[in-house]
C-alpha cells in the first residue's frame, strides 16, 4: 500500500525544536522555512543574501504565524566557498544550544564549468563541498542535541534523480575527479549537476553509516523532491533542441507547485513515520511523495562512497 503524506496531521510537534533550511529564502527551501515553522519549530532561514533572506521571512509573517507556531530567524549562508560555509555554521553556534533538523536545501542546478578559487567547480562547490563544510561544522550540535532525552535529530540532503545521469566508471580518487567537465555529454550541466549529486547520495549514508557504528541516535536522509515548478525550474539552461519540449510538454506533465513538491522534504525532516520506523529511513533515499527508493549503483556502493569521504577530507582539510 501507497503512503500518502499529509502535512497537516503527519508532522510530529516541533515546538522546542531548532531547525536551519539552507536556500530558505526562495522555492522549495523557503515552504520547507513556512512548514517547520508552523509546527512549532525556531527555524533558521538560512540564504546567501541578507535582504531577500529578510524579506521572505517578512512575507512569511505577513501571510500569517498563527500564536503558537515557531519563530524565524535569517543566517547568512554563502555555498561559493567552503570556507563561508564553515563561518555560517559557526556563527550558528553562537547563537543556539541545539540543533534538531538540519536540511541541505540550496542547490545550484545547471552551471556553465567554472573552477572556484578553492580549486573544485563551482556546482560540486556549491551542491557537495559546502554543505559538507556546512555540516561538519554543525555535526558537534547535532550529537549533543540527539543525546537529550525524546530527541528526534534528522540531517535532510537534497539530492536528485539526476545523480543517476552518469556514465559507468566513476571515481574519487583525485580533486581532477571532483572537476570532470563532461564535454563528451550531450548535455554537459546536466552530467555535471548530477555528479554534484550522486556525491550528495554518497556521503548522506556514509553519513549513517557513521551515526550507527558510533551509536548516534541521528536519522539522515537524501531526498529527490521530485519535479517541482521553482524559480530555478522556471530558468532551467535547457539546450535549445530541448526547450520546446521542456516548456511544453514537460513542465505542464511532470512538474507540481512548490507548496505540493515540499512533502517529502517536510516528510523527511519531521514526518512522524520517520521516527517510528527509523530502520528503514536511517540513510534512505526517498522519491516523491516520500517514498522508499533505490538510488542508482554507483550511489550504493560503500567503497565509493568511502572515497569520497576520503578525498573530501583532504579538500577540506585547511576548512574542517
Amino acid at each position: 500500500m501507497t503512503y500518502k503524506f499529509n502535512p497537516s496531521t503527519d508532522v510530529a510537534d516541533l515546538n522546542g525544536k531548532v531547525a536551519i533550511v539552507t536556500g530558505g529564502n526562495s522555492g522549495l527551501g523557503l515552504e520547507t522555512v513556512k512548514a517547520l515553522a508552523r509546527h512549532g519549530a525556531k527555524v533558521y532561514l538560512a540564504a546567501r543574501n541578507r535582504q531577500k533572506g529578510l524579506d521572505a521571512i517578512e512575507r512569511i509573517k505577513s501571510a500569517g504565524l498563527s500564536p503558537g507556531n515557531g519563530q524565524i530567524e535569517f543566517l547568512e549562508l554563502d555555498l561559493a566557498a567552503p570556507k563561508l560555509a564553515k563561518s555560517a555554521a559557526e556563527d550558528f553556534l553562537k547563537r543556539e544550544r541545539r540543533l534538531d533538523i538540519l536540511v541541505n536545501n540550496a542547490a545550484a542546478m545547471m552551471l556553465p564549468y567554472k573552477v572556484m578559487p578553492d580549486g573544485v567547480q563551482e556546482v560540486v562547490t556549491t551542491n557537495y563541498l559546502s554543505p559538507f563544510a556546512f555540516s561538519q561544522t554543525l555535526l558537534p550540535l547535532l550529537i549533543a542535541t540527539a543525546k537529550q532525552p525524546g530527541s528526534d535529530v534528522r540531517v535532510v540532503n537534497l539530492s536528485s534523480r539526476g545523480h543517476r545521469f552518469l556514465a559507468p566508471g566513476v571515481q574519487f580518487h583525485t580533486i581532477d575527479d571532483l572537476n570532470r567537465e563532461c564535454k563528451d555529454y550531450m548535455w554537459p550541466e546536466m552530467t555535471r549537476y548530477g555528479l554534484s549529486k550522486l556525491a550528495v547520495v554518497l556521503w548522506t549514508k556514509k553519513l549513517q553509516r557513521q551515526f550507527d557504528a558510533d551509536g548516534v541516535p541521528i536519522t539522515a536522509i537524501a531526498i529527490h523532491p521530485g519535479e517541482v515548478y521553482t524559480e530555478g525550474a522556471q530558468t532551467l539552461a535547457v539546450p535549445w533542441f530541448l526547450r520546446a519540449v521542456y516548456r511544453f510538454i514537460i513542465v505542464p506533465l511532470s512538474f507540481v507547485p512548490v507548496d505540493k513538491g515540499v512533502h517529502t522534504s517536510l516528510f523527511a525532516a519531521a514526518g512522524k513515520k520517520v521516527k517510528e520506523e527509523p530502520e528503514n529511513y536511517r540513510g534512505a533515499f526517498l522519491d516523491p511523495v516520500a517514498q522508499l527508493s533505490k538510488p542508482s549503483e554507483d550511489a550504493l556502493r560503500e567503497d565509493l562512497a568511502d572515497d569520497l569521504w576520503k578525498l573530501t577530507n583532504e579538500v577540506l582539510k585547511d576548512v574542517i
